[in-house]
């Protein structure tokens, strides 16, 4: 996808999957790409832009180097903070199912969540479910 579309960063749903965050299995890859791009229409796969800000954009990339190439994607907390910015896109069910799984991992990091909420705009409704979940 990266040679297709090369600012595409895999984010929410496709995100979760890649995380092994969700048991929730995509039809299409949701791709983030800046508000100023048009995005390029893929055929096969089916694919699923979705519009970020400069600063959203930018935040928490990471490049993962697999057998077939490269990924461009969004780390797990940046993922996280994304499902509850577009939950109304993608569902309540699908961002809470997220955030439980990271926070059961021992690998979470509450910090760099809430870093990432700021970024997001979500940090009062995150800290509100964190609290909930974790007690």
């Amino acid at each position: 996808m990266s040679l297709a579309i090369p600012k595409a960063v895999i984010c929410l749903s496709s995100a979760l999957a890649f995380h092994d965050l969700t048991t929730f299995v995509p039809t299409a890859i949701t791709y983030a790409i800046p508000r100023s791009d048009k995005p390029i229409k893929l055929f096969h796969p089916p694919t699923e832009a979705f519009y970020f800000s400069a600063a959203q954009y930018k935040a928490g990339v990471e490049h993962i180097e697999t057998k077939s190439g490269q990924i461009v994607i969004y780390g797990t907390e940046k993922t996280i903070c994304d499902c509850f910015r577009f939950s109304s896109r993608l569902g309540d069910d699908i961002a809470m199912e997220g955030l439980k799984a990271y926070l059961r991992s021992p690998s979470r990091d509450l910090n760099k969540l809430m870093k990432f909420a700021e970024i997001c705009r979500v940090k009062g409704a995150l800290t509100q479910y964190v609290k909930a979940i974790v007690g």
